[in-house]
């Protein structure tokens, strides 16, 4: 179970007093403070404080909703005719203390602010910030009145107020209350017949009652410690729900994209399968698992062929034209390649030019085997087919 620090604030936002309450045995250790830093908290303690109901205005509203939002909205307009500041200047708290009844808080926005900003300076952990009206009770029917070193604190059904000594029995003298209820550590004398005084110890009868009563926690709204830690939690899942929606979306158009990649690689596999078929019936099985890379040796086979058996043409071509300069009766017919070879179609006046068109041929191109075929004579001299072929 927590144990609990109680710091009273005054009205210049310093902290004065410093209760260390222990729940076990309901003991309450008053420390004086006179400064932020000078806070202390154990890991087991949980921290309240608590302002002086002079800087917050308190009082009872009906408002016929149990809608949140329209509550918030609702507060300003129902108690701006008892406040003297801005609308907009407030912060409003409250409390639902019955059927379409609230207990409402109204503090300075600026009063807020500097107690934030002294927590956070001052790396304190606090959750809770109470008027010092709720460290005594309430009651429609009995005003309490609380007696604190040279000041008094009034609570009328939760509307209430500090007072300093001199105006405690001008305020009972006025006060409507059928009942009195003054709890205090030393003898006192009001001005009234229906004052009832019950002696206590002041600190520990505060730390009870600001644990038991149902209290308002000014720390709503946007200053609601809860709420900005929900949306701290609520901003970082936020992020990692982008962070991991853009990575599954990645994920998902590179998969995308790689399936669709895969698949024209198949339907062009599949075409240059096809291709390889036509092309060569006769393909052996690896090409046939290649089609691409057996299409491109293939062409690469025929340029090279092509290119070589085009050279061998046009060089065999020349040795032709060189050896017909010299021997002018000789006469070419035709001209026709066969794979590698050249069959070349002469007719000579007689067998003699022949065998020298022949043996000049030989002589010139060393490089090719030149032979002659059956010869056919004619009323004008012989006709033969002579073969040039490369060694």
């Amino acid at each position: 179970m927590l144990d609990y620090v109680i710091v009273r604030i005054n009205e210049k936002l310093i902290p004065e007093l410093q209760i260390n309450y222990n729940v076990n045995n309901s003991s309450a250790q008053s420390i004086a403070v006179s400064s932020w830093s000078q806070i202390k908290l154990e890991s087991h303690q949980e921290l309240i404080l608590v302002l002086p109901a002079t800087l917050i205005f308190s009082k009872e509203v009906k408002i016929p909703s149990k809608n949140e939002e329209v509550i918030n909205q609702s507060l300003p307009f129902t108690l701006e005719e008892n406040l003297s500041t801005e609308i907009s200047d407030n912060h409003f708290a409250y409390e639902q203390s019955g059927e379409n009844l609230f207990n409402v808080c109204v503090v300075a926005k600026e009063v807020m602010k500097e107690i934030n900003l002294q927590l956070e300076n001052n790396l304190l952990n606090c959750k809770k910030l109470y008027s010092e009206i709720f460290s005594l009770p309430a009651s429609s029917e009995i005003l309490s009145i609380l007696s604190i070193n040279n000041y008094f604190i009034v609570n009328n059904n939760n509307t209430g107020t500090r007072l300093s000594a001199g105006l405690i029995n001008q305020y009972v003298e006025l006060s409507e209350a059928k009942k009195i209820h003054v709890y205090t550590d030393k003898p006192l004398s009001l001005n009234s017949e229906i004052i009832e005084y019950k002696q206590v110890d002041t600190t520990s009868f505060q730390s009870k009652s600001l644990l038991n009563n149902k209290v308002v926690n000014l720390f709503q709204g946007t200053y609601d410690k809860k709420t900005d830690k929900q949306n701290k939690i609520k901003s970082w899942k936020k992020s990692l729900a982008i962070v991991v929606f853009l990575l599954v979306s990645w994920l998902v158009i590179n998969v995308f994209q790689l399936w669709n990649i895969s698949q024209k690689i198949d339907e062009i596999k599949n075409n240059q399968h096809d291709l390889l078929v036509k092309l060569i019936p006769n393909a052996s099985p690896s090409e046939m698992n290649d089609p691409y890379s057996a299409i491109q040796s293939r062409l690469k086979y025929v340029e090279t062929n092509k290119s070589s058996s085009s050279n061998g043409f046009t060089q065999s071509l020349l040795f032709v034209g060189q050896t017909l300069i010299k021997h002018s009766t000789i006469k070419v017919v035709s001209i026709r390649q066969r794979d590698n070879k050249i069959e070349i179609k002469i007719h000579a006046p007689n067998v003699n030019e022949l065998n020298q068109f022949q043996a000049s041929l030989e002589t010139i191109a060393l490089a090719r085997h030149v032979k002659t075929g059956t010869r056919e004579s004619t009323k004008d001299g012989i006709s033969s087919v002579v073969t040039m072929e490369k060694f």
